[in-house]
């Protein structure tokens, strides 16, 4: 991973830094259109504090429903790290985003999942099935052996390779 890897710890709502031994979560997504919250030089010592940053107003309500809802899901599955570009890579430094973008298939791929938020067309759009009323399409669930298992929509194939987030760069 690069130098100065950072995450975002979903229970501790804040930005970390990162060693080789965390285990994490990334998404992708597609930037939205409206302004977001970013990790930027001005702002890297508050989000990266102490009691729970993110969870403060200034910060918790500029931060896309995507993302959101990704560390939602961080948490439900159990896992405490969550890797999102616009959080974690300062925006605003070029030799950081620089050593972080060269990194990008060491970064995906040391993930133990990647969220590919394929639905909407960017951040404002909720990941399907997270927030209440969500989810726009009925799957059959079936609990077998103490697992849940769900049907996968008919147009899953279609729906990706027709979304917005299939023309972004990295996928």
């Amino acid at each position: 991973l690069p130098p100065n890897f950072r995450l975002i710890d979903v229970t501790d709502m804040r930005i970390v830094e990162a060693d080789s031994s965390m285990k994490y979560v990334t998404l992708s997504y597609v930037w939205p259109k409206a302004p977001q919250l970013r990790l930027e030089m001005a702002n890297k010592d508050m989000v990266m504090g102490p009691d729970r940053p993110l969870d403060k107003p200034e910060f918790r309500d500029r931060i896309p429903q995507m993302i959101t809802d990704a560390m939602e899901v961080c948490r439900e599955i159990g896992d405490r790290y969550l890797w999102v570009d616009a959080l974690c890579i300062i925006q605003d430094n070029d030799q950081d985003k620089a050593l972080q973008i060269r990194a990008m298939d060491v970064i995906y791929g040391s993930a133990v999942l990647t969220i590919a938020a394929t639905c909407g067309n960017g951040a404002e759009a909720s990941l399907p099935g997270v927030t209440l009323g969500s989810r726009s399409i009925t799957q059959r669930t079936e609990m077998v052996q103490g697992h849940r298992l769900a049907t996968r929509p008919w147009d899953f194939k279609r729906s990706v390779s027709e979304s917005k987030w299939n023309t972004r760069a990295w996928t």
